[in-house]
């Protein structure tokens, strides 16, 4: 099995030093550019073109060279963390010079590519290559195809121990994060190509396995009995047969129901787990004795760590109210509510993930960066050629700029309806209102906003231009997919944090945007917990201070600054 791979020695200075005091540390990006300039097998412009790459991506860095080490797996994460915004170059140009610098360290020797050189593929390669039926065969063969066609193996021949040299040295290189997902996708669509495409090889590769162990146990390892007896309690709780004479005053929501009914299996899988055998979990009354709570309650915090989750004092909670309900005596509903107890309250305020993301829009530019980014992408979107791809980027545009106007839920902005939630009480071309009825949001508030003016123009230009392309058929629904479906919250979540990743440089989800709606508001009012209130659509404002004044420390400061400077301005003039 013969190689086209080129590679290059690292050049005699360092060879040299590793035979004077023994093994070489990591090599640097100082060491390379040392490197390319003593080497004499890459033409002048090339060279320049690293060198510069090289440079430019350190001061970007902000380390010297001598500083930066050259292994990509090290090196990697220190580029992954160049943005747009941190250094104020285009996300094409920033992904020219990674290009550059790995090219650069390949051909050094330092770093191996597992991916095409450019080289052509063999014809009986380039033949099956055109064979793949779609886009997502093509991209997920790629890669694999491209490694072994460097090294002059023929279709026929390809075995699992070529994909197993495919995958160390994938794993190896650091170019790729999912190494262990992409190992699987390979696999999949190599062997999917093998059942499927006339003249395929016929070996079929080890698909690997998925330890996907169950940290709890599914409902159908549970008694029907106990099974049952929890499908009568929560069709009690949901309020759906509000005749009874014991019917709750309200009834639950669908997504309550679904949580209580997880902590119901995970509390009893718990029990299980201490040694509780499955056939003594009967009815919902087997797990509110206070030994077996504290048992599980015990369980669980083991489970996670030592630490006490905000889930396990859900769980908690609700064994308290369980108890209520299968009438429990005085003494033993006590003692489960002492346990509950112990867990602690859930903490006030953000966490630290969310004051995190917070203070980094202390940064004037990043701020800019995201409130300039719906306008960004609908450029983008115009640009485009291709219609699908047209229309996702607007809708990710339109998203994220009602997501910045508007900052509700996830789930009430992706299920938009015209007619229902987008609405015109002027007629067209005027005003637009945006209307949720009471049982359309989490806490029972009707809410309405007047549509800021630049978002009313990007939806009715999406609405003209963009969403007729999916073939709406009777759809009202403002997000939809080809065929008027609608667009599932997951999709747009996604849409959104990888746009936001992309051109803002911070991992930042939906519902983070009301976080920030909150900051930017309280910096502009301080003290405005009302306005907050109300523009998150909180029920309580106790829970919009406990979210958000703990950390209106620097504001008050600001404003007690001002007071003073003023008060001294006036002092003087007296």
């Amino acid at each position: 099995m013969s190689t086209r791979v080129r590679t290059t020695k690292f050049p005699s200075p360092l060879a040299a030093a590793g035979s004077a005091r023994g093994p070489v540390a990591c090599p640097t990006l100082a060491d390379a550019l040392a490197a390319l300039a003593g080497s004499t097998d890459i033409e002048a412009d090339r060279r320049k073109t690293w060198v510069a790459a090289i440079v430019t991506t350190a001061k970007w860095i902000g380390r010297p060279p001598g500083q930066i080490p050259a292994s990509l797996p090290k090196l990697q994460p220190l580029m992954i963390a160049l943005t747009p915004v941190t250094t104020g170059r285009s996300a094409k140009t920033l992904a020219n010079a990674k290009s550059l610098v790995k090219a650069a360290l390949a051909h050094l020797g330092l770093h191996r590519r597992v991916r095409s050189d450019g080289s052509p593929l063999a014809p009986e390669w380039q033949a099956l290559y055109h064979r793949l039926p779609d886009k997502r065969s093509r991209n997920g063969l790629s890669r694999f195809i491209n490694y072994v066609n460097r090294l002059d193996v023929a279709p026929e021949r390809v075995s699992q121990q070529l994909l197993d040299r495919f995958v160390a040295e994938l794993e190896a290189s650091g170019e790729v994060a999912q190494v262990a997902r992409r190992h699987r996708d390979t696999t999949v669509l190599w062997n999917r190509a093998v059942s499927t495409i006339p003249g395929w090889p016929q070996t079929m590769l080890a698909e690997p396995t998925v330890d996907r162990t169950r940290k709890h146990l599914p409902w159908d390892a549970f008694t029907p009995e106990f099974q049952s007896d929890v499908d009568r309690y929560l069709r009690w709780a949901s309020g759906v047969d509000f005749m009874d004479d014991d019917a709750p005053v309200k009834g639950c929501k669908k997504s309550t129901l679904r949580l209580r009914r997880e902590q119901l299996r995970i509390a009893a899988s718990s029990l299980v787990a201490t040694g509780v055998p499955v056939s003594e979990i009967t009815n919902l009354k087997d797990l509110v004795d206070p030994a077996r709570v504290r048992a599980l309650l015990t369980r669980m915090i083991e489970g996670n760590g030592g630490e006490i989750r905000a889930f396990i004092r859900g769980v908690a909670i609700s064994l308290v109210a369980l108890a209520k309900r299968c009438d429990v005596d005085p003494k033993a509903l006590a003692e489960i509510k002492r346990l509950s107890s112990k867990l602690g309250t859930q903490p006030r305020g953000l966490t630290e993930k969310n004051r995190a993301l917070l203070n980094k829009f202390e940064d004037e530019r990043i701020l800019q960066s995201l409130l300039g980014l719906p306008a960004k992408l609908a450029a983008e979107a115009r640009r485009t050629q291709s219609p699908a791809r047209r229309v996702q980027r607007m809708q990710i545009a339109l998203f994220l700029e009602l997501l910045l106007g508007i900052p509700l839920r996830l789930q009430n902005l992706s299920q938009l309806e015209f007619g229902k939630h987008l609405l015109r009480p002027g007629g067209p071309g005027k005003p637009m209102q945006l209307v949720f009825n009471s049982d359309e949001v989490k806490n029972d508030q009707s809410m309405i906003f007047d549509v800021p003016p630049t978002t009313q123009l990007l939806i009715d230009e999406y609405s003209k231009h963009y969403r007729p392309l999916l073939d709406t058929g009777i759809s009202n629904h403002l997000f939809i997919t080809q065929g008027g479906k609608p667009k599932s919250s997951d999709s747009l979540r996604h849409g959104v944090t990888m746009a936001v990743k992309r051109h803002v440089g911070v991992h930042m989800t939906p519902h983070q945007f009301r976080h920030l709606a909150a900051k930017l508001m309280l910096d502009a009012n301080p003290g405005a917990y009302l306005l907050v209130q109300h523009l998150l659509g909180h029920k309580n404002f106790k829970t919009t201070v406990a979210f958000y004044a703990e950390s209106q420390a620097r504001n008050a400061g600001r404003v007690f600054d001002e007071v003073l400077a003023e008060l001294r301005t006036s002092k003087k003039k007296t």
